[in-house]
């Protein structure tokens, strides 16, 4: 679950101008089911977006950068960490990331000890390589966050 922090009348304007384009920059807190903080993330840029992650005491584990006015059909971006760089290519019409080391998601090629839990082709199974309890398990969890927010603003 993604939250954005609006406690300013400039975050609540931010927050209304997101509605109508991908270039407002706004901090997100991921939490999990408990409430807990995961990770938080701030986009910024304004053509060339970059977007920080930070673990939940606020120290940098992370970066993607990509070109959001490029992100109509295709996202095409870089993903940082502390010990590595990860290209990100993804196809918004086919809902498949496959982002080697890193993550993979997808609606069609998923292993068969999925379909007794995920019959319907609708569903999209994410698989994290490394688990969310590590700084780059965390960056996964966000760059997964992020393709599904610029996919949702998107359309």
């Amino acid at each position: 679950m993604a939250t954005m922090n609006i406690q300013t009348i400039k975050h609540f304007f931010l927050s209304f101008l997101s509605h109508f384009s991908i270039t407002v920059p706004i901090v997100y807190h991921l939490r999990d089911h408990r409430g807990d903080l995961i990770s938080i993330f701030n986009r910024r840029g304004v053509r060339s977006a970059i977007v920080d992650i930070f673990d939940s005491q606020r120290k940098p584990i992370g970066r993607v950068e990509f070109d959001e006015l490029k992100v109509i059909i295709t996202f095409k971006g870089t993903v940082f960490t502390e010990d590595d760089s990860y290209p990100v290519t993804t196809e918004f019409l086919f809902e498949d990331a496959d982002v080697k080391g890193l993550l993979h998601l997808s609606s069609f090629n998923n292993a068969i000890t999925y379909h007794n839990s995920f019959r319907s082709m609708h569903n999209e199974v994410a698989k994290l390589d490394e688990p969310i309890s590590t700084d780059t398990g965390k960056v996964a969890l966000s760059l997964m966050t992020i393709l599904y927010y610029v996919r949702w603003n998107s359309n």
